[in-house]
């Protein structure tokens, strides 16, 4: 009985991998976005190689970069914005960032969907080789993983 529980929980992980984000407003005004990898599959797809500090060796990434997220669901990209892991670890991301370094949402690492045990499913990441002066610790700490939400202060906050 226990190798059937075993079994079936193996065949549900790809759906359980697979949480939806979300985008909310801190003042509550508009309801949130959700969003699944479907969705993001659906908008224009960004890839890049890169190293990270947590990988070893390069790997490829692709996803919806973060100013093309913000145009196909047309919401203005605030100037501050706070990306939220599972764990709650947060970060406060600026535009001035996204729009030089054009980072993604990331759902696939060489070609394959990221699990959560393997920092997915969304990740923020910027190419730190396409931008070596990313390579620091200020700039890590932003690429936050197991993205859950991104925080949106409104006009009136």
């Amino acid at each position: 009985m226990k190798l059937l529980v075993f079994i079936f929980a193996l065949a549900l992980f790809p759906i359980a991998q697979a949480e939806p984000m979300q985008i909310v407003w801190k003042n509550n005004q508009q309801p949130p976005i959700i969003l699944e990898i479907k969705d993001l599959q659906k908008m224009p797809n960004t890839s890049f190689t890169t190293d990270l500090p947590w990988l070893n060796g390069e790997s490829k990434f692709t996803g919806v970069s973060v100013s093309d997220l913000f145009d196909e669901l047309d919401v203005e990209l605030p100037e501050v914005m706070t990306v939220r892991g599972l764990n709650d670890y947060s970060v406060d991301v600026l535009k001035s960032d996204i729009e030089q370094y054009h980072p993604i949402i990331a759902f696939l690492k060489d070609g394959n969907l990221m699990p959560v045990r393997y920092k997915g499913p969304y990740w923020l990441i910027y190419s730190l080789n396409q931008y070596p002066e990313l390579d620091t610790p200020a700039y890590h700490s932003q690429m936050v993983w197991q993205i859950e939400k991104i925080e949106l202060i409104g006009d009136d906050e």
